[in-house]
């Protein structure tokens, strides 16, 4: 489901003060949370850690310094709102909100876990407190620095549609305060991860009803077979995920009222009428056959929608005497595409 550079994490000491344990050395703030496939499932979880720029890096006069004290503000200078949680199960997920990506800010919720990078117990989830999350105090030779987040899991409450790129979410703001007896510092850095999400989506279209009304009209209009009365216009409109942009679609019909039906002559629910309907490719000026394949058109490559003119008239299919009543007919279009 996911593709991740696991970083290797690894203490660092500092030439000129060989007591220092950084955690990680100078990695990076950031790990790249790719999604592959969005199409089976709503929820994405991954294992891999999470770790922040180092703080108090070897270049920083702080990294001398004995006394640290780490705390994550979690919705603050974030991505990550608390005022829109979303509880599955045991979890509380907080709502990821002010990205780039518009998709995200409606559909997406986010849950880890947080702790000292140096603790070997149990971190905290993200809850959704306002206040300033403490981390630890560290001191001497064993100086914490960053911040650990991991188990992290993803919510959408829709499949996306469309690719997303690059989107960084912020998670917080880390602070660690040094100090050494008359001195002391303020240091600030800001974990985030990067979205990219490519759903594996199915190439689709949506096809308009019509609602053909043909005029009353005298049974003597239809009085011998091949007569026909009336014309009545329509279109059908297809909309196509834009994948399909530049490509050739094509239709057939399906008769509801009786589907083994293979004529051009659309079947009649009031078979006593002896009349039914015929439906014509106003291109061709044509009658279209029940469940003969036919071209439909062929999408641009700026538009995914295209629009397709038919006509209908009655038609006078037998040599049974024309029956006075309502003429209901019912066709079912298909598209296709190859």
């Amino acid at each position: 489901m996911f593709i991740l550079n696991i970083q290797t994490h690894a203490y660092v000491s500092c030439s000129n003060n060989s007591n220092s344990q950084l955690y990680p050395g100078n990695i990076g703030n950031h790990i790249s949370f790719n999604i592959i496939s969005s199409s089976n499932t709503f929820r994405y979880q991954h294992g891999s850690d999470l770790v922040s720029d180092a703080l108090i890096s070897c270049q920083l006069d702080a990294a001398n310094y004995k006394n640290r004290t780490s705390n994550f503000y979690p919705f603050i200078s974030s991505n990550i709102s608390n005022t829109d949680p979303k509880t599955l199960g045991l979890k509380i997920f907080s709502k990821i909100s002010n990205t780039s990506s518009v998709f995200l800010n409606q559909h997406a919720w986010i849950y880890f876990f947080y702790k000292d990078p140096l603790s070997t117990g149990l971190g905290r989830w993200i809850g959704t407190a306002d206040a300033p999350l403490y981390i630890s105090t560290s001191s001497s030779k064993v100086p914490s620095q960053g911040i650990l987040l991991y188990d992290f899991e993803i919510y959408l409450d829709e499949i996306p549609t469309q690719k997303i790129e690059n989107v960084t979410v912020k998670l917080g703001k880390l602070t660690t305060y040094v100090s050494d007896n008359s001195t002391s510092k303020l240091y600030e850095a800001f974990p985030q991860i990067i979205l990219n999400m490519t759903p594996n989506l199915a190439k689709t279209c949506n096809v308009s009803n019509a609602n053909v009304q043909l005029p009353t009209i005298l049974t003597s209009k239809l009085n011998n077979i091949g007569d026909q009365a009336e014309l009545r216009d329509f279109s059908i409109v297809v909309n196509c995920t834009s994948d399909l942009k530049n490509t050739a679609l094509s239709f057939s019909l399906n008769d509801n009222f009786l589907p083994t039906n293979t004529t051009d002559v659309i079947s009649n629910d009031n078979s006593e009428s002896n009349v039914g309907i015929r439906m014509y490719d106003a291109l061709s000026n044509q009658p279209i056959k029940m469940t003969q394949v036919l071209p439909f058109g062929t999408l641009d490559s700026v538009s995914s929608a295209i629009t397709k003119n038919f006509y209908a008239r009655y038609y006078k299919h037998n040599s049974l005497p024309t029956v006075a009543g309502t003429v209901n007919s019912q066709v079912t279009l298909t598209i296709s595409y190859q």
